[in-house]
């Protein structure tokens, strides 16, 4: 899974490629990716990717790390959603 990363979360990019993951630079990426992490853009600001989807999944992940700890932001990426992560509270 390729994972396009916010320069604000560089912190994240040491725990996700020891779980595996490919991480690219967010603005300076152009093939496609899986999952986007991001902190400080608005989302209508992030770049518009080429549809690449490995393991059969479809879409690009949008994640907002900000406040996230690098295992919520990695069980995200493990199960393509937020429900069970601990990060949703109503």
């Amino acid at each position: 899974m390729v994972v396009a990363l916010e320069e604000s979360l560089g912190h994240l990019q040491f725990y996700l490629q020891e779980a595996g993951y490919k991480v690219v630079p967010l603005y300076s990426e152009t093939s496609g990716v899986d999952a986007v992490v991001y902190q400080h853009s608005h989302i209508e600001d992030l770049p518009a990717f080429p549809q690449q989807y490995s393991g059969g999944q479809s879409g690009v992940l949008m994640i907002y790390g900000g406040g996230l700890t690098p295992e919520q932001v990695i069980n995200i990426l493990k199960q393509r959603n937020y429900g069970g992560t601990g990060i949703l509270e109503f």
